[in-house]
């Protein structure tokens, strides 16, 4: 399904009824990511599941968008569905673009997810790789990329490489050049996102696995411990993909966490 705003399309899903749960998703996938996840939250919520700009079936913003118009996509959409607040939530990328949410628009914000994310900004030198990572992609296409970031997504030591590699390679793939390179320097430029979430009056739920080697826990220990209602959850033989490599620990983490909001 796709909606028309006021500067682009945004694609999305939609499954279930009752309390509103979007979910964003990581960097450079696609709503796909969230497929282990459907069947079971679909029964206990309406999980709204849409595709950032360049992913999926939603077109690129322009070289130069900020991780706060991908948050302004959100609400939105959110607009257009008639949901004045939900229960907001992503993972790494989608963790950023809920930040945002929690920086500029904490008021639409009924509780927020954040998985396997951070809410620091970047290094001088991963901002220097994203820079590279959009360059590179513009020159040579998202091959490269896919295939370089596979281990880091998924390591051949945990469960979800055997079971999902050829998804998330395929929905690499798919990402538009253009898309890949706007959202790595959108990422780049984001700003420190710590001081919002400690100002954040509602629940949260920080999730990360514990093999995690790109946000690692102590990352997700960062943001829980700044968050005044924030609960952590570190998920056992699970990296970067948390909710890919342990489905079931994931769903279940987020099913009573949203049991709790009624």
């Amino acid at each position: 399904m796709t909606v028309t705003l006021e500067t682009t399309q945004l694609a999305h899903e939609d499954h279930g009824t009752g309390v509103p749960v979007v979910l964003l998703h990581a960097f450079p996938l696609d709503r796909r990511l969230w497929s282990p996840q459907v069947p079971e939250l679909s029964r206990a919520c309406w999980l709204i599941l849409p595709d950032c700009p360049g992913f999926g079936g939603t077109p690129s913003l322009p070289d130069g968008a900020s991780i706060e118009d991908y948050a302004g996509l959100v609400v939105g959409l959110l607009d257009r569905l008639g949901v004045e607040t939900a229960v907001v939530g992503g993972l790494s990328m989608g963790g950023y673009v809920t930040c945002a949410l929690a920086r500029l628009y904490p008021e639409r914000l009924r509780a927020v997810i954040l998985a396997d994310t951070k809410a620091g900004e970047d290094s001088p030198q991963v901002k220097e790789g994203r820079e590279a990572t959009a360059a590179s992609v513009l020159r040579e296409g998202p091959g490269p990329l896919a295939e370089q970031m596979l281990d880091k997504l998924l390591p051949p030591s945990l469960p979800g490489r055997d079971i999902f590699s050829d998804e998330v390679q395929a929905m690499m793939l798919a990402a538009s050049p253009e898309g890949i390179a706007a959202a790595s320097r959108a990422m780049a430029r984001r700003p420190d996102s710590l001081e919002a979430l400690s100002r954040l009056d509602c629940p949260a739920l920080v999730l990360v696995g514990e093999d995690d080697a790109l946000t690692p826990p102590t990352e997700a220990e960062r943001m829980a411990t700044a968050m005044p209602r924030a609960r952590l959850v570190r998920i056992p033989h699970a990296g970067h993909l948390s909710n890919l490599d342990q489905p079931q620990a994931f769903g279940k983490a987020v099913l009573e966490f949203l049991r709790e909001q009624g």
